[in-house]
């Protein structure tokens, strides 16, 4: 059986005219489109743009690393339009930041290399002004001739420049041993006792004069490995010189005696044209020939260690996207590891430079885990 359909009719309007029929729409609306040429497609509810697996795998990354969603968010894309023109060139927003954040790290380039600069300039800055403030003590524990050649000695060079300080002093050996050591001073002088017993003995006696030591007369003392170049330029020299001033008077002194030398043997002799000479006593001793670097230039290597590495260290993170897409507490998980590792590197890295360069000089095992342990 067929199913016919008639045409509804033209209907007729107030004036006469007819009035074609409205077709049935072709949509679910109940009127039709303004526009005949829209196609259903146009009229269908906008949905969400597919996302690329490119950017689902990036969106995955975020959301590994700070909680993100798989989607990237809209205000981000928008960021972005804001930051590049259509070409993918960037806007002048974006070289604002870019040229920002390059004062940035030239200021903290600036702070490091001055900081690092004004120490290592200033320590040696109008040094001779300030060579006063290094205290050495002076003692006589001979009580004679040696003992008082050697405050002639202290008297003479001490109101000169570029001096330390003296200080006269009544402890023991052993007590001035342990300031030196401590470093409450910078170094010790002083006249072993009896050496002018010892001296006149050796006139007196032949065999006395072959176990004479003119060396024991003096001892200095000193901790080279506390900054050597102020130790060697100042208080070393200073040493000497006493030593110097001190053993001229004793000789001449000795020169001054009434004594027939005729009588006396080749040993005696000895004593008479060498009475008085010195030894220094190293607890500390620092012999390397690179030691000079280890408290100056030395010092700089950590940090600039540490400077190269955390600017590399940004500059990666920020170009993964993880400084945007990582929360703090995430970021500091991720960072202090790290932090951890490089600065145990770098300070097996600063122990370890002047330990392989020490060329005869000894460092105990201990001492090394130390040093490593406190530049860590």
């Amino acid at each position: 059986m067929s199913l016919t359909v008639n045409p509804r009719p033209l209907s007729s309007s107030s004036s006469g005219k007819a009035i074609p029929s409205r077709a049935p729409s072709t949509t679910s609306n109940e009127y039709p489109s303004a526009d005949p040429g829209l196609e259903m497609r146009d009229l269908q509810p906008r949905r969400r743009p597919t996302i690329s697996q490119a950017e689902r795998t990036e969106a995955a990354a975020s959301a590994a690393l700070g909680g993100q969603g798989l989607y990237l968010a809209e205000d981000e894309k928008d960021a972005e339009s804001e930051l590049f023109n259509p070409d993918g060139s960037a806007t002048i927003k974006q070289k604002r930041n870019a040229f920002k954040a390059l004062m940035g790290a030239g200021v903290i380039t600036l702070i490091t290399i001055w900081a690092a600069s004004t120490w290592l300039f200033g320590s040696l800055y109008n040094a001779e002004a300030r060579v006063h403030n290094l205290k050495v003590l002076v003692a006589d524990y001979d009580g004679g001739l040696f003992g008082q050649a050697l405050l002639s000695g202290i008297n003479t060079i001490g109101s000169g420049p570029m001096v330390p300080t003296f200080e006269i002093t009544t402890m023991s050996v052993e007590e001035v041993k342990a300031k030196v050591w401590a470093g409450d001073v910078w170094g010790a002088i002083w006249a072993n006792p009896g050496q002018s017993a010892a001296f006149n003995s050796s006139l007196a006696s032949a065999s006395a004069a072959e176990t004479y030591n003119a060396s024991a007369a003096y001892t200095y003392t000193g901790i080279q490995v506390r900054y050597f170049t102020t130790f060697q330029s100042y208080v070393y020299p200073a040493f000497l010189e006493t030593v110097g001033i001190a053993a001229g008077i004793v000789t001449t002194a000795a020169a001054g005696l009434d004594v027939d030398r005729t009588t006396l043997s080749p040993a005696q002799l000895g004593v008479l044209g060498y009475p008085a000479a010195s030894t220094f006593y190293n607890p500390a001793a620092f012999t390397f020939t690179a030691r000079v670097l280890v408290n100056t230039v030395g010092t700089v290597i950590p940090m600039l260690l540490q400077f190269f590495f955390l600017m590399g260290q940004n500059g990666i993170f920020t170009g993964f996207g993880i400084h945007r897409s990582t929360s703090t507490v995430n970021l500091l998980k991720i960072k202090y590891p790290v932090k951890i590792v490089w600065t145990l590197i770098t300070g097996l890295s600063a122990a370890g430079i002047p330990y392989i360069f020490a060329e005869r000089w000894h460092m105990p095992g201990k001492n090394f885990i130390a040093l490593w342990a406190l530049a860590w």
